[in-house]
Order: C-alpha cells, then structure tokens, then sequence
C-alpha cells in the first residue's frame, strides 16, 4: 500500500479531518462552477432586437413627446442610451427589416421581383453571425411572409410566427401584441441556459391603429397614440418577465422602429414613398451592461448601424467592409469624438409600384437633400417639419 492512500485513510477515519475535506471539495467545486458561470454569462449574453411597426419617435415620451406617457420605453431609455437622431434606411417595413439584420442599405439588402421583395441571398444576416458563434437564434415574428416568403427566416434555428388575426376579433386583451410577448418569454425561460439571440417583431403601431375594445388607456388620444401605449405596456411585460428570469442584467436590448408614420404631413397618408423625416425618422435605444445609463446621443444614426454595433459590443470579430453601416461603440463609449457623417436615405415603392422617378436623399449634419424632378433641400434645424425648400437660396 502507499504511503498516499494509508495518508488518505487515516484522514477519512478521523471526524473532524473528513468533514473538513468535503468542505474543501464543496467550495472548490462552487468556486469552479461560479467561474464557469460567469464566463457563460460575459460571453454570452442573451441579445435582445425588439422592432416596431410605424413609429414615429416623437410621439414617445422619452423623445420629449407630452400627450402620453411610455413608461417602459422611458425605462429602457434611462438605463440605456437614446439616439436622438436615428434613420432607416427606406420608410417600409420588409426593406427596413432588411437593413437591420443585414447592416446594408434596404434598396441593396432586398432583392424586387415579380412584384414581391425578399432578402437578398448575397447579405449575411446578423442572425447568420451569430449562429455561427454559437448562439441559439429565434425570431419572433407576426407576419408569416417574412420569414416564409420573404427570406427573413435564414438564419434562425426557431420561428415563431403569431398571426395578428382579423381587426373584428381583436376584442379583448388576447391579441397579438400580448401573444408575442408571451411567446417570447415562453422561449427564453425555456433556454434560459443558452445564448440567445432573439428578435421580436411587434405588428404595431400601425393603420387602423386597431385596439382592443377593453382596452381603455389614453382614451381621449388618436388611434395612433392609443396603439403606442398598447405597443408600450407589452414592452412593459416583457421587461418584467425578463427580470424575473434573471436575464435582464446581463441582456444587450436593443429597440427600433421599421419606419415612422406620415399622418397626412406632406400629404402622405402614412408611409412608403417620401423620406420625409416623419417617415424616415425612428426610435433608437440600446441597452446592454456596457453602455452608460440615461445616456442621449445626437450623432446621426441607422438601422445600418445596428447589426454591426451588436457585434462589436460582444466582441465578436467581422469586416466592417461587409456592412453599409458603422458601429455605434465607440460614440456610446465616448471613444472617439462623432464625425461629420452623411446618410443615404431612398425609396423605391413609388418606382416599383406606379412606375415614378425614385425618391433618393442625403442626410448631412444638420441638411436634407431630396432628389426630386423639382430637387428639395431643407435646414432641418430651422426646419424639422420641412417645410421650407432652401434648395435655390
């Protein structure tokens, strides 16, 4: 016999050296799965892309707007950071969609055929990026074309699809929106112990601007704002039930919108073929345990910017040559000074659908140029509701 197994016997014969040894071995063994805990949880954290239908960022309250409150946007802003000036790329939904998850320009993301618009096979979607560095990859979604027949499912390991059914049924608070939210949730309680990247696409707000009959918040507002607060108080249950899964500390949150809403200005009914910036505007906020709370940034933003930025914050490596758009970091960061930038803002609806001259813009610092048969160009400063054409002064 050894003389390091007799050692080891003599210490399991006595009491005290025995319970002292299996202490050692419990908090060793805690210790090492503390670690690898942590490690899991730095490195991969579950990523979050809630998107919205048509919503104009200066009907949130967060965004200085009064006749309602947001509160679980305003929330998400105040631990986050807010971008006061964010574009898409084309004001509808499947080219913004596109954008997001590409980092392209909407117009180069998709591809128009037969009268249908579908994601470009050639665009590495942020979906494909991240399934690749092992994240479980889940898009949440109320519209069964994008990801059937639009393309938008590439990329994803589940979808989930929750119809939004016909407006005469949506008549109490069983409808899509809290669907959605509760899918959600179902999804990431059940692989709590994976990375996650999840996106969720909300079907509002969004004409008629239908809500449940129930539904009796901010009554005396515009159908539009009504469905803001319903949009909101789904945000709300999605917060809270992220809190109580314990996800939400460590979670990179990261919410916009496919595009504003005209409502009648420049005589636009609602959206699709001006880039007005009641349109081409939306709301940017981004959360994550890396940037500063309560944080506003004025530089100009995109949803191009958007899938390159989720990369960059988990340190995950890529070419930036791949990507229309830049990383947002640094400017969270404050590590470097923002830039001159200008945007390139289009759309083609009109073109595709009536056979018009496209509409094409430049965003640059504080000026819009819009190419028009008559060219337009306004101090958006002096004139955000873009009234006045400046072009020939």
């Amino acid at each position: 016999m050894s003389k390091g197994t007799k050692t080891m016997k003599a210490i399991l014969r006595n009491p005290l050296l025995r319970l002292l040894l299996i202490a050692l071995i419990a908090t060793s063994s805690l210790v090492l799965i503390a670690r690898i805990g942590s490690l899991f949880m730095g490195k991969n954290p579950v990523v979050l892309l809630i998107t919205a239908d048509s919503l104009r960022p200066d009907h949130l309250s967060c965004y200085g707007y009064g006749p309602i409150s947001t509160k679980s946007l305003d929330e998400l802003a105040e631990d986050g950071v807010l971008f006061e000036n964010a574009y898409c790329s084309v004001p509808a939904r499947i080219y913004s969609y596109a954008a997001v998850l590409t980092g392209k320009n909407g117009g180069t993301a998709t591809v128009a055929k037969g009268g249908t618009v579908r994601l470009n096979d050639l665009c590495r979607s942020l979906s494909e990026y991240l399934r690749n560095e092992g994240y479980l990859t889940i898009a949440v979604t109320s519209d069964p074309v994008l990801a059937k027949d639009a393309g938008f499912g590439r990329g994803f390991d589940i979808v989930e699809n929750v119809p939004p059914g016909a407006p005469e049924t949506r008549d109490d608070q069983t409808d899509a929106e809290k669907n959605l939210t509760q899918t959600a949730l179902e999804l990431l309680w059940k692989n709590k112990r994976k990375p996650v990247f999840m996106w969720l696409e909300y079907p509002i707000p969004l004409f008629p601007y239908q809500v449940p009959e129930n539904f009796r918040k901010a009554r005396d507002q515009h159908l539009y704002d009504r469905q803001i607060v319903l949009l909101d108080g789904k945000i709300s249950m999605l917060l809270r039930g992220m809190r109580e899964l314990g996800l939400d500390k460590a979670a990179t949150i990261v919410f916009t919108a496919a595009n504003g809403e005209s409502l009648n200005e420049h005589k636009e009914f609602t959206r699709g073929i001006f880039v007005y910036d009641s349109t081409a505007r939306v709301p940017l906020i981004i959360k994550s345990p890396k940037c500063p709370p309560g944080k506003r940034v004025k530089t100009i933003a995109s949803h191009i910017d958007i899938a390159p930025t989720i990369l960059d914050e988990l340190g995950i490596n890529y070419d930036p040559r791949n990507f229309d758009g830049e990383s947002l970091v640094p400017v969270i960061a404050d590590e470097k000074d923002a830039e001159p930038r200008s945007l390139y803002i289009e759309s083609p609806i009109g073109y595709h659908a009536f056979g018009w001259s496209p509409v094409v813009g430049l965003i640059s610092d504080d000026h819009k140029y819009i190419e028009l048969p008559k060219p337009e160009l306004y101090d958006l400063k002096k004139d955000p509701h873009e009234l006045h054409n400046i072009v020939n002064e």
